[in-house]
């Protein structure tokens, strides 16, 4: 695992913000949070049995319900290889 910086935007409309809570009926919710953590589990960067606390991921800042945001960052430890690093041949 490498500790990337990822820097992404969305579109808040249809999501309750972009921080995930931190109960089980929160799960339910959708949020940007969640859909990034199904986005890195299906590119492969993190395995099925992690989840955002178990690869340190670290949010620059959230964002309320329905905004959006045009680059927003996080930080996290990802599976990448040295060469989609060296080509910048990561897509999410």
């Amino acid at each position: 695992k490498r500790r990337m910086c990822v820097v992404y935007g969305y579109r808040g409309k249809g999501y309750h913000g972009s921080a995930r809570g931190g109960g089980p009926a929160d799960r339910e919710i959708p949020t940007i949070e969640a859909d990034v953590e199904k986005a890195l589990l299906a590119a492969g960067a993190i395995d099925s049995n992690s989840d955002l606390g178990k690869i340190s991921f670290s949010r620059a800042s959230r964002t309320d319900k329905g905004v959006s945001a045009m680059a927003n960052a996080f930080g996290a430890n990802l599976y990448f290889s040295q060469e989609e690093i060296d080509n910048r041949s990561i897509w999410i």
